[in-house]
């Protein structure tokens, strides 16, 4: 039976903490080792942790200071000993039968990546539902759970599922790979797991959820990003530097621009108006490369998703432009 190592970043998640190690230390599939990092906490997490030590083995427990989750997380991965590891965040549960359905499916046919979904559970009434953070629809050729697929099977890609909490990775694949979070941006996530679906040679998608994503302490009020929302570029850079190392430059085109300017446009929504302006302009530079657009088709580039956006782009300002997005589909 393979070893899992589950890592959890933890920082001030006391009111959450004790649920989400419960979910784990009750898990059907015992064979488990459960590292949890403290990252710098200030509340009674650090006891927490002490106290479900103490009663399990399993549970490996490492005090670091704060640094954020891709560093508690990229502290975890260099503890980590077993054949698969998984992230799941202090805030969060998982079902209890998840690992010993991961391990059932990869006895079969083990894999460098296996994905699942995720739900949501809200405070007000308790109410749940499920994220479909992948999409079944996007994947050529998946008939069942023990499909082996590549990630040039997906119609989607760079949008389908790109958190690390519904993903069960090979341990040798990463570090085959170097396959680390990059520690100091936001964004982390979706930057990691873009470059380990463009490396990874085999996955495989459960579309059951075992992962429940806790939005009770997450506030009501629509997320505003102030100056970190530059890090959108350094994710960019990095993925078209994988896919340049990777030679997959010419097969991801339409996709990766696709993804730049979506992606780029929906985060100018969520921009604070201090830093609109420079967004804009940023967003150009990164958009509108006429040797990018010469390696196009321009008919076909016309009937990829949101196209529109850099039609604005070209022909308005940076107010036209953010009035347009807020009247927009995008």
């Amino acid at each position: 039976m393979p070893e899992i190592s589950v890592i959890v970043p933890v920082y001030n998640a006391e009111p959450y903490l004790e649920k989400c190690l419960k979910s784990l230390l009750l898990q059907t599939y015992e064979n488990l080792e459960i590292i949890c990092v403290n990252d710098g906490s200030t509340d009674n997490s650090a006891k927490i942790l002490e106290k479900y030590a103490a009663l399990d083995r399993r549970i490996v427990v490492i005090e670091k200071e704060n640094g954020g989750a891709a560093s508690a997380r990229n502290r975890g991965l260099e503890a980590a000993t077993g054949d698969y590891v998984s992230f799941v965040d202090a805030d969060d549960w998982v079902n209890l039968t998840l690992f010993e359905t991961f391990a059932a499916s990869c006895r079969k046919a083990p894999v460098d990546v296996w994905i699942f979904n995720l739900g949501i559970c809200f405070k007000k009434n308790m109410k749940t539902l499920t994220k479909n953070s992948i999409k079944l629809e996007d994947w050529d050729g998946w008939e069942s759970p023990d499909s082996v697929l590549t990630f040039d099977n997906c119609n989607n890609p760079f949008y389908s599922g790109m958190s690390v909490c519904n993903k069960i990775y090979s341990l040798d694949f990463l570090r085959a790979h170097n396959l680390r979070f990059y520690e100091g941006i936001i964004f982390e996530d979706t930057l990691f797991n873009i470059k380990t679906l463009l490396i990874a040679k085999s996955l495989k998608i459960n579309p059951e959820v075992f992962y429940w994503y806790n939005q009770a302490n997450v506030s009501s009020v629509t997320k505003s990003y102030d100056e970190k929302v530059f890090d959108a570029f350094i994710v960019i850079d990095e993925i078209k530097k994988c896919l340049q190392q990777q030679k997959l430059t010419e097969i991801y085109k339409y996709a990766f621009f696709q993804y730049k300017y979506d992606s780029l446009a929906t985060l100018y929504k969520q921009t604070k108006r201090k830093w609109l302006k420079k967004f804009y302009n940023k967003m150009k530079d990164y958009c509108i490369i006429p040797s990018e657009f010469n390696s196009l088709d321009k008919n076909l580039c016309k009937h990829l998703k949101n196209y529109i956006i850099i039609e604005r782009l070209q022909s308005s300002d940076w107010h036209e432009f953010y009035k347009f997005l807020q009247h927009g589909s995008v």
